[in-house]
């Protein structure tokens, strides 16, 4: 009897409940590819066992019932050493299967299900129906002026705040550089051997339409980009009323729009495609690769020009925090006091930045990292779980979105900082942080690869090592050379990049990109995190959130 892999997002809810869903970090931050991170249930012989990413564990405390888990991956602390060893997504599932062939469901992105398919024998279950589709064309150099419009009317509104900045005249001529078109794309096509890129993520595809991502989805649209070409075929299963789409026809099916239109070989997103939808297309006669990275680049590449929703995000995030901040040490003989509350004390302080700079009601949540080491070291979503100005040390790693006038995701942030009562792990948090502003950001150059800036952090940190261990965030016999995570990546429109500060990661970044710097630092039942922004010049990198 083949085992059953349920892979929906339906499934696990009804499973473990909302609340449960609710709590998984990842999942929301992989704007594109939620199900490429998000649980699994393994049914064998009828009972279930989940499996989830080692980062996301700490959800099965809010799950509704109680069934049996194990982890996949590894999200680094301290205390694992640097020989541990953690099963990969593809071992986790097949020992939680036992032997036999396996049977999954159709909705599984084609990364995973492929990496499962190279170690058993599978078939598909689930698959929906196909449907007859809605054909339409959309102007690329028509985007391309409603980017430059849009982002040419906020500019004004945060001169005020950005001149108040350290690198403020450097980040106010930045926010107005000329804008990246739909040419970058076309260069990163080329350079990965595509001839056109299938977009069927919503939040990537409010890029290639000009909707937001909610109507995208309830739309059921799919984008097909051919560089060179200014209409981007948009193929819905409903109607489209908006402005600026041509109605182009109509098909039987997604794969037969495909083919009429597309040739040669098709990118595609990997971790968002179900499995079900690209055997169809495959049986259309369609030559699929994964386009995942020249599309995340192209979004790299160009997010520089749209600095200015950065800018707004990173620093409506230090508004918050400093609300929450405030709000706990009010509060601090509270012992009801929950993380979720906290929060929502944030989001108002969010609520207060946006409105200062004229960005009302266009700065929107992403993630809410808040926990005490104490609970957990993983970046836990804020939970209902107690929490006071009393525990030895707070994390908040905190993800917002921000919006163009139509509604277009533009920008987003990921900035950290910690709080604690202990003075000495304050002063090594606010040191950890002066050194990624003052001494990390300064030395990333363009040309520079991941490899380079986590050997440059690793040096950064290096004199800190005795300080790390006298207030606990090093044991005795531990040195910096043991902190293997990232300390920065690049950023775009979701937290999700193309360059990793990391050992070994050769991939580099230029003049124009922007990101995140950080160190995270989970020892024992201590969290320390701080994160900052930085935007590449020609001469170097500047933050943008001091």
């Amino acid at each position: 009897m083949a085992t059953k892999i349920f892979a929906s997002k339906e499934h696990v809810t009804a499973l473990l409940g909302v609340d449960y869903v609710r709590e998984l970090t990842f999942p929301q931050i992989f704007k594109d590819s939620e199900l490429s991170v998000f649980p699994v249930v393994v049914a064998r012989d009828g009972r279930p066992h989940v499996v989830v990413g080692a980062a996301d564990a700490g959800a099965h405390a809010a799950a509704r019932r109680e069934v049996p888990f194990s982890t996949a991956g590894r999200y680094f602390d301290w205390n694992q050493g640097p020989d541990f060893k953690a099963p990969g997504f593809v071992d986790a599932v097949l020992a939680a299967a036992g032997e036999g062939p396996l049977e999954i469901e159709a909705t599984m992105p084609v990364a995973r299900f492929e990496a499962l398919a190279a170690a058993r024998p599978v078939t598909l279950f689930g698959q929906a129906p196909e449907v007859p589709v809605h054909l339409y064309t959309r102007s690329a150099a028509a985007l391309e002026a409603v980017w430059r419009q849009t982002r040419d009317a906020d500019v004004p509104r945060l001169d005020a705040f950005v001149s108040t900045l350290r690198f403020g005249a450097v980040l106010a001529e930045a926010m107005r550089a000329e804008p990246l078109g739909f040419a970058v794309l076309d260069r990163q096509l080329a350079a990965a051997g595509l001839d056109a890129l299938l977009v069927s993520a919503p939040f990537n595809a409010e890029m290639f339409t000009g909707l937001p991502g909610g109507l995208i989805a309830d739309l059921g649209l799919t984008c097909l980009y051919r560089p060179g070409v200014d209409d981007i075929l948009v193929i819905s299963e409903r109607p489209i009323v908006q402005s600026g789409f041509v109605p182009a026809g109509a098909a039987a099916n997604l794969g037969a729009a495909l083919a009429a239109a597309a040739s040669g070989r098709v990118g595609f997103e990997k971790g968002h495609l179900p499995a079900g939808s690209f055997q169809r297309l495959q049986a259309a006669g369609l030559d699929l690769a994964d386009g995942t990275h020249a599309l995340r680049r192209f979004f790299d590449e160009r997010a520089g020009t749209d600095l200015v929703y950065f800018i707004v995000a990173a620093n409506a995030v230090l508004a918050g925090f400093e609300y929450a901040k405030a709000f706990l040490l009010r509060t601090a003989s509270c012992s009801a006091l929950l993380e979720t509350d906290v929060a929502a004390v944030f989001h108002q302080g969010v609520a207060a930045f946006a409105q200062d700079v004229g960005m009302q009601g266009r700065v929107l949540p992403y993630f809410d990292i808040i926990h005490p080491g104490a609970r957990t070291l993983l970046p836990a979503m804020a939970g209902r779980y107690p929490i006071s100005a009393g525990d030895e040390t707070i994390k908040f790693d905190m993800g917002l979105l921000v919006t163009d006038s139509t509604g277009v995701v533009r920008g987003c942030s990921d900035i950290a900082r910690s709080m604690s009562p202990d003075p000495a792990l304050q002063a090594a948090h606010d040191k950890l942080r002066a050194l990624l502003v003052d001494a990390l950001i300064p030395a990333i150059k363009p040309g520079m690869s991941g490899s380079e800036i986590h050997a440059v952090g690793i040096e950064v940190l290096r004199p800190m090592a005795d300080e790390l261990k006298a207030c606990g965030l090093l044991h005795a016999d531990m040195s910096i050379d043991g902190y293997t995570r990232d300390c920065g990546h690049t950023l775009q429109r979701q937290t999700l990049a193309t360059v990793h500060f990391l050992p070994g990661f050769a991939g580099t970044l230029h003049a124009g990109m922007l990101g995140c710097t950080e160190f995270v630092w989970p020892i024992d039942d201590k969290i320390i995190a701080c994160e900052d922004g930085y935007y590449v010049t020609p001469d170097g990198a500047v933050p943008f959130t001091v």
